[in-house]
Order: C-alpha cells, then structure tokens, then sequence
C-alpha cells in the first residue's frame, strides 16, 4: 500500500473509531472510581493508547485533570476535536513504548486492551519501565486485559 492509502486508513479509522467500539459493561464507573480519589488529591491520570478519547475525555469532564497519550495523530485530531473547552485534558502524541513525559502521575491506565496490541515481551517491558518512570511513589497503574476463553476458536 501507498502511504497515502495507509493515511487514509488510519484517518477512516480514527473517525469511525467512536461508533465501533463500545464501553465494556462497568468500565467507566470503575475508572471514574480510581479517578475520583486521584482528583481529591489534585493529581494527574495519564492515559495510554487513549485513541480518540473515549475513556480519558469522561474522566476529564468529571474534573480529573488527563494527559492522553497516544501513537496516531488521527486518533489525537479525533480526541482534541471532541474535547474542545476542557482545559484540564492534554493530548500527547507518543509511543507507548518509549514515552518522556517529564511528570509523574497518580493513576495510570490502559484501557480497551490496548497493551496487547504489544506483541512482544520486549515493547510490554519498554512500556510498562516507561509507566514505572512516570507513576508517583504509591501511584496505581490499572491494565485491561482481554483473556478470551480458548473455545471460541473452535
């Protein structure tokens, strides 16, 4: 394929991305729970491989103050789009394997089994030295993992 062709792939996806993936029953109170303690506190929640939004802007409107970061600056356009006006969220365009941040934060999380789309054991251990350097002492890192039961291949 052309990198023309890939850009407008990743633009439809990121576009369409909203409308084909819905919110895990409870996922969002859950979040909104972690969240919650971390705004009492006057801290931060970065979210990695925040897409367009979906989780991080809801955080925010609740006023949590979010640092979205994410690999693909369509995803970002989406996201900024649909946050306009919310001045405690910030978009970060990054590699989750390799990000530098220069912060540290309460809570971080990973929503939608977004870590499993790093297939090997090195980019997980990239990522997850990557979170260790930005989390506070004491800080939470909250990973959703997909763990399919086998018979559906069947």
């Amino acid at each position: 394929m052309s990198q023309l062709s890939d850009e407008r792939i990743a633009e439809f996806y990121a576009q369409t991305y909203d409308e084909s993936v819905p919110d895990w029953p409870g996922e969002l109170d859950f979040y909104q729970e972690m969240a919650a303690e971390v705004k009492r506190q006057g801290g931060t929640v970065l979210e990695i491989a925040c897409g367009t939004g979906r989780v991080a802007i809801r955080l925010a409107q609740n006023g949590v103050k979010v640092v979205g970061l994410d690999l693909s600056p369509q995803m970002l356009a989406v996201a900024r789009q649909k946050s306009v006006g919310l001045e405690n969220m910030r978009w970060v365009q990054g590699d989750m394997r390799s990000f530098q941040l220069g912060e540290a934060f309460e809570l971080v999380i990973i929503p939608g089994h977004a870590f499993q789309n790093l297939n090997t054991a090195q980019d997980q251990v990239a990522c997850l030295e990557g979170i260790k350097r930005h989390l506070r002492p004491g800080g939470v890192l909250v990973v959703h993992l997909d763990h399919q039961d086998l018979s559906w291949l069947a």
